[in-house]
């Protein structure tokens, strides 16, 4: 009796993973917007932000403090 095919040929109507849709989804809702080429993390530059923002912050406040303790050294 000779052996079945070793290689059969895949039927075309039936999909290769059946957990595997035919087509792609499709969005609820289209994507209207213009894609503009940027690909910048906006987190990042946040992050750099607050991390600014704080340093001259920590800057101003210290800066106040040395300014007065050595106004009340001079005073004494």
């Amino acid at each position: 009796m000779p052996d079945p095919d070793p290689h059969p040929t895949p039927d075309p109507d039936e999909s290769p993973d059946p957990d595997m849709p035919d087509e792609p989804g499709h969005p609820d809702e289209p994507d209207d917007s213009v894609p503009t080429g940027d690909t910048a993390q906006l987190a990042l530059y946040l992050a750099l932000l607050a991390a600014s923002l704080a340093g001259a912050a920590a800057i101003v406040i210290l800066g106040r403090k040395g300014r007065r303790e050595t106004e009340k050294a001079l005073n004494q």
